[in-house]
């Protein structure tokens, strides 16, 4: 997996600065991504916050990166992460390989998730916050900073449950 070219760098407009400046809080954060609706990709384009703002609609990796941008940008948060796992998982009776994006972040002693309009906290380490996701085995997991660097990745399956 490459994910090297899909993350782009972006200059926000005062336009958008204006709309998020009053999301200083992770309930306010909640309420504003859940009138982001939703939509998947048939080719997987990442974009940016401002565009998956102004569109109103993106998939998992738009809503991990416009919660990673409002708690950076706005909330001053340090160590937020743009988290990309693989696994498996059961659906239907049938156990599923897919993938999932989302923005992981220190949240007192603890880290706080958000997952599309999900919210979810007290997870202790990303392998716990995967299998969120994926209790069947994690497969691949890529994490990166706010600049949108990678970090650390760890391969194969791991953690299954």
């Amino acid at each position: 997996m490459c994910f090297k070219r899909k993350w782009t760098k972006f200059t926000p407009t005062q336009n958008y600065l204006d709309a998020v400046k009053d999301i200083t809080t992770i309930s306010k954060l909640k309420a504003f991504l859940k009138k982001i609706t939703y939509t998947s990709e048939k080719i997987d384009v990442w974009q940016t916050p401002e565009e998956t703002f102004n569109r109103g609609k993106g998939d998992c990796d738009d809503y991990a990166r416009l919660s990673l941008d409002i708690l950076v940008r706005i909330q001053k948060r340090k160590d937020v992460r743009f988290v990309i796992y693989t696994g498996y998982k059961e659906k239907d009776g049938v156990e599923k390989y897919s993938g999932h994006a989302v923005c992981v972040f220190p949240n007192y002693s603890s880290l706080g998730v958000f997952s599309n309009s999900q919210y979810f906290y007290n997870k202790d380490n990303l392998i716990e916050v995967g299998h969120i996701f994926y209790p069947k085995g994690i497969k691949y997991m890529e994490v990166r900073n706010d600049e949108g660097n990678v970090t650390s990745r760890k391969f194969k399956l791991f953690g299954r449950m």
